[in-house]
């Protein structure tokens, strides 16, 4: 094996017994039947040996039954290193990637769907973006052959994440990503936010980019979701904003908000306190005055909790991380890479603060 960097900047001499500790690991979450999960597993695993790395495949099985997991079982390729691990029920396919996570051993991790959604290919184009310096690759699916509604709100959804978080990525949704250990390492993923871990890499500091993958198809419905789904997708999105801003400083968030009710609370409530006395005005059944009220202990309240929230931070602000550290070797390699002595950046579209 070549002691080049075929992986994302890992030379297989680093690794020392490349059996234990493969330099790839690519994660499937399995979230119902998976009928095209032999041909990913067969065309991937292709795709590795064309480029000649260790790797090794995580599949997940998100709750499915016994016989899922037999068929997942008959699909894995031959001389393959593949891992089967399945959750004791459906949980989503966010905490079926991030189970999968700890599962994987690679000093790159990739996710990929469980069919074939995108040309597998394109393996070789985010590895290719790896070796040219970045910590995450974003695959961008283009051009969509999915329906015209569908890409609407995907352009309108990815078009609101670059205007709110500064990311440039034209594709947060695509499932095909590729990212080195050391982002998971300092990046902490909860709940379904493993679809913005681009986000969160960058805000720590990683640098984050997207490389563009062929569109196959696409499964799953066509046209407008239900009314649930965008509500999930907006909550997912306000609190991606609030913990990519203000976890460091909750004050800013709610003490702002606190001192704004605050003010119109007062504000409604002086007006009326000056009715009283110039103008011998009855406070009596006054709406607005229990309103008025109502506002200034509302105030009160959310600024408390900004207070608290400080309070948290500061006793663990030791444990909190939001930056990143370049050692010397690490700088020199990213600077030749960046006056293009690295390896190929065809594909490559790095990401740019708004």
């Amino acid at each position: 094996m070549s002691a080049a960097n075929p992986a994302g900047g890992i030379a297989p001499s680093a690794l020392g017994d490349t059996r234990a500790v493969p330099q790839l690991s690519i994660v499937i979450a399995v979230c119902g039947l998976a009928p095209e999960l032999a041909a990913v597993l067969a065309q991937y695993f292709a795709q590795i040996q064309q480029r000649g790395i260790d790797a090794e495949f995580v599949v997940v099985l998100d709750g499915l039954p016994d016989r899922e997991f037999e068929l997942a079982q008959a699909a894995r390729p031959k001389g393959a290193n593949t891992r089967l691990v399945r959750l004791n029920h459906p949980f989503g396919e966010s905490i079926a990637l991030a189970s999968g996570f700890k599962i994987a051993r690679g000093h790159v991790i990739m996710t990929v769907p469980s069919y074939l959604q995108v040309d597998p290919g394109g393996l070789q184009a985010l590895l290719d973006e790896l070796d040219d310096g970045l910590d995450l690759v974003q695959g961008y699916r283009d051009p969509r052959v999915d329906s015209l509604v569908n890409r609407f709100q995907s352009a309108l959804f990815n078009g609101f994440m670059r205007l709110i978080t500064g990311v440039r990525l034209h594709d947060m949704n695509c499932p095909l990503r590729a990212f080195r250990r050391k982002v998971l390492e300092d990046v902490v993923i909860q709940g379904d936010m493993v679809r913005f871990l681009p986000v969160m890499a960058h805000r720590h500091g990683f640098r984050v980019g997207e490389a563009t993958v062929r569109h196959l198809k696409e499964r799953g419905k066509a046209g407008f979701f239900g009314v649930n789904v965008y509500v999930r997708r907006f909550l997912d999105v306000i609190n991606l904003l609030f913990l990519s801003k203000f976890t460091r400083a909750p004050l800013r968030f709610f003490g702002t908000a606190g001192i704004f009710s605050m003010v119109l609370g007062l504000i409604m409530c002086s007006y009326l306190a000056l009715k009283y006395f110039l103008f011998d005005d009855e406070l009596r059944d006054k709406v607005s005055l229990v309103l008025g009220v109502m506002l200034i202990v509302l105030g009160v309240q959310i600024f408390s909790i900004g207070l608290v929230g400080e309070i948290i931070i500061f006793t663990q602000a030791k444990n909190l991380k939001e930056y990143r550290l370049f050692d010397e070797q690490e700088e020199g390699q990213r600077r030749k890479k960046k006056n293009g002595n690295g390896s190929s950046g065809e594909h490559k579209r790095p990401t740019e603060s708004a």
